[in-house]
């Protein structure tokens, strides 16, 4: 009934086939420290796999949304290509139905020769073939040679810009060369004809050039006869104008109305850099009474003199007394512009074929002539801007005559290639 006491002793004890099992002290506190290093290796392992499971928990959410965020943008970008490539499909298909539809383009480009349009009252009229050659000072015009080369029709489109011929006109003419390039499948070359500055390709078409003073612009082929003016210059100085002597030597108090050229058809206004506000006020307003007072077509403008170069036309018709001054080549340094797809102009350093890319329009600006390169991936606003930015780059610089070139990309010209050779 009663323990002994070296049963009591025991603190842990088990009946085995009846009897009691005693475990002496020491066999005991070595299987507790085993058991307690086991769970301690066991929570070990446990939080190390925890802990991975809990970075991979982690690193999974990061993954996913990095995934999340390049499919969404390669997704995004696929449908900004596919809209582009939408965009790109409905403008071509809209121009080529434009260029169907112009009865002027039937049989345009189907053989070897040479054809010629005038542009009147925002029309195309074909020019008859025994007035091949003669040209209209007042009018626009659009010539297409046809050739063949390898067995295939190749083309040039010059569309050529009377001196007195109207915006209106070289814009339609502009915009009709691009329909009849559409018509072509954009196979053609196109150039940019400025009056008493033809390329000298352009003059290989003729025999003989002959300029006719006139214009179709109120629908008569009827010819005028051209007044002569001289030089005028008036100052307009302190509220007050006076007529003054023709002279270069322009002060910068002061505005002058500037009048002269053949026909007297330019009329223009040059602001002082220190002239007062009122002074250019007054010169605007007499400005326009000058060209309501003319019957004959004039030419109006606004110079600046800080940004007025001294090889200007008007500038050199002070300074020449000519009365039709011809501004001899002008040397400028050759350089190279990206007209980017948001339609901005970035101007390269250097003269380099490479810089060349496909999916945009590049601008090569030489002394000789200025050059629209078209890449192939160019996007539709690129394609149909590139000409308007051109021409108003080469208008305002001091070689304004000279000859807009149009080539695509894999279909340049020697003549172009020649410009990066002799860079």
């Amino acid at each position: 009934m009663f323990q002994s006491d070296a049963a009591s002793e025991v603190d842990d004890e088990q009946p085995i086939n009846g009897e009691i099992q005693y475990v002496s002290p020491p066999r005991k506190y070595w299987l507790i420290i085993v058991a307690m290093l086991a769970c301690i290796a066991v929570g070990w392992t446990t939080k190390e796999v925890v802990g991975s499971q809990h970075a991979k928990m982690e690193r999974v959410p990061t993954d996913a949304m990095a995934l999340f965020t390049s499919n969404f943008k390669r997704q995004k970008e696929l449908d900004w290509g596919k809209e582009t490539a939408s965009k790109d499909k409905a403008f071509e298909t809209a121009s080529k139905d434009s260029a169907d539809n112009e009865l002027a383009w039937k049989g345009a480009g189907q053989k070897v020769g040479l054809q010629i349009w005038r542009i009147i009252k925002f029309k195309v009229v074909a020019v008859p073939k025994d007035e091949y050659g003669e040209f209209y000072d007042g009018d626009s015009y659009i010539v297409l040679n046809t050739y063949e080369k390898d067995g295939d029709l190749q083309f040039d489109i010059h569309y050529w810009i009377g001196k007195d011929s109207t915006q209106d006109e070289y814009s339609t003419a502009a915009y009709k060369v691009v329909e009849l390039d559409t018509k072509l499948d954009n196979r053609p070359v196109q150039h940019k004809e400025v009056m008493n500055h033809e390329s000298s390709l352009f003059k290989s078409y003729f025999d003989s050039m002959k300029i006719v003073k006139g214009g179709a612009d109120s629908g008569s082929s009827e010819k005028v006869v051209e007044k002569s003016y001289e030089t005028d210059l008036w100052v307009i100085a302190e509220g007050t104008m006076r007529k003054v002597r023709t002279t270069s030597s322009l002060k910068s108090e002061n505005v002058y109305i500037i009048q002269g050229g053949p026909g007297g058809q330019l009329l223009y206004q040059w602001n002082g850099a220190k002239a007062p506000r009122k002074s250019k006020m007054v010169a605007a307003k007499v400005l326009q009474q000058f060209a309501k007072t003319r019957k004959e077509k004039v030419t109006t403008g606004v110079l600046e003199e800080k940004e007025t170069s001294a090889n200007h036309p008007v500038m050199m018709l002070l300074r020449s007394g000519e009365k039709n001054p011809k501004s001899g080549p002008a040397k400028l340094p050759s350089k190279m512009l990206r007209f980017t797809g948001s339609l901005d102009l970035e101007v390269l350093s250097g003269l380099e074929e490479a810089n060349l890319k496909t999916e945009d329009v590049f601008f090569v600006d030489t002394p000789e002539a200025y050059w629209i390169w078209v890449g192939k991936n160019a996007s539709v606003d690129q394609r149909t801007n590139s000409m308007t930015y051109a021409h108003k780059e080469v208008s305002k610089s001091e070689a304004a005559w000279r000859i807009i070139h149009v080539v695509k990309e894999g279909e340049e010209t020697d003549e172009f290639r020649k410009v990066f050779t002799n860079a």
